[in-house]
């Protein structure tokens, strides 16, 4: 009789590929990521960074993945956690991150869309 082995490899994959994003990202905008860090403490980087409102950006896209990767790998350890859901496998996970990733972009969208509808995209842009 075999013992069934549970492999969680794909955990440490994600976990890499979450710090490898944010090192390519540090890497490839040095100066922005600085500025980026020390957001909390004061709002340099939305003065600077605010100005130039792009949509695609590499910067924000990558870190967007990264945002989208940790908040769907919480959630499956919160399921994992309560024993809810489906059984957990990478599919899921996928399924779970795209859901994500799809409600933060429509959430940036509706608000675009509201900002120009009322014409107040400068204070949309500020928010």
């Amino acid at each position: 009789m075999y013992r069934e082995m549970v492999s969680n490899d794909w955990f440490t994959l994600l976990i890499i590929l979450s710090i490898l994003l944010i090192a390519i990202a540090k890497s490839l905008f040095a100066s922005r990521f600085t500025d980026f860090l020390a957001l909390v403490g004061n709002s340099k980087y939305l003065k600077i960074h605010s100005r130039d409102q792009r949509f695609l950006d590499l910067f924000d896209g990558l870190l967007f993945l990264n945002l989208t990767f940790s908040v769907a790998l919480f959630v499956l350890l919160v399921f994992r956690h309560q024993s809810i859901g489906p059984e957990i496998d990478l599919d899921f996970f996928f399924k779970l991150a795209i859901g994500i990733g799809a409600a933060f972009l429509i959430k940036i969208l509706v608000e675009r869309l509201v900002g120009s509808m009322f014409e107040i995209d400068s204070f949309i842009d500020t928010y």
